[in-house]
């Protein structure tokens, strides 16, 4: 099992082996245990726009658990995308 970047202040798991840390320099790191070459690393700015659109999320997953149309799409800044639909029932994060 990969473990949170070395300079890691703050990690913790989020199940399924996804992992957030926290460096010292506030980045924010999601990461895979199972795929260490797949993470999403970003800024502190980023990561507050990404939990002040938590609600939405959640609501976005929701309505592909009842099989709703659900096209939802947002950018937290950079290159950086969240994204829930049909065709991907999770909340996706990608440059």
């Amino acid at each position: 099992m990969t473990q949170a970047p070395a300079k890691s202040k703050f990690s913790e798991s989020l199940g399924n082996s996804r992992y957030v840390s926290v460096d010292v320099d506030r980045d924010v790191t999601i990461g895979d245990h199972d795929n260490s070459g797949k993470c999403a690393l970003l800024t502190a700015p980023r990561w507050v726009r990404l939990v002040e659109q938590m609600d939405e999320m959640d609501s976005a997953v929701e309505c592909t658990a009842t099989l709703k149309p659900t096209q939802y799409k947002f950018h937290v800044g950079g290159n950086w995308f969240i994204s829930v639909s049909d065709e991907m029932p999770f909340v996706d994060i990608r440059r």
